[in-house]
């Protein structure tokens, strides 16, 4: 996944932020019948973080120990090249389609020390697609370094 923050405003309740989210995932899955193409997604995102501080030992200073955070957005979903093979060499025909979307989520960064942080997030993506429903759930484990 790559990100990138637009517009960032620190309060002392919290950060608000405004992110652009572009990803990219090759689908291939293969059982008794066979998938394969491209997934791409890309969302703007409105961020609030809730920065979580407690006190240190014998001092008036607080440290970041945790941040809360909730986002959400509008976006593209796109299907690339994306079809479908069963038994005896038959195809569904080739999908590519570009459609509106939206995600959902939320994280919990963990600091491991002043800047080291260890990230759990989860998003929920659903597009808008006339033939079909879809929706997908994307769990995310990471280790970051804030600036």
């Amino acid at each position: 996944p790559k990100f990138s923050n637009i517009l960032n405003t620190n309060r002392d309740k919290g950060y608000k932020e405004i992110e652009k989210r572009l990803e990219e995932a090759a689908l291939k899955y293969a059982t008794d019948n066979y998938i394969e193409g491209k997934l791409i997604t890309g969302h703007v995102l409105a961020v609030y973080q809730i920065p979580i501080r407690k006190r240190i030992k014998n001092s008036a200073h607080t440290r970041h120990v945790m941040t809360l955070e909730l986002h959400g957005g509008a976006g593209i979903t796109a299907f690339s090249e994306l079809k479908f093979l069963f038994p005896h060499g038959i195809e569904s025909p080739v999908l590519n389609s570009t459609n509106l979307s939206v995600l959902a989520g939320g994280a919990v960064q963990l600091y491991l020390s002043n800047r080291l942080y260890s990230e759990v997030a989860l998003d929920y993506i659903s597009a808008f697609i006339s033939d079909m429903a879809f929706g997908m759930l994307e769990p995310q484990l990471s280790i970051g370094w804030q600036f």
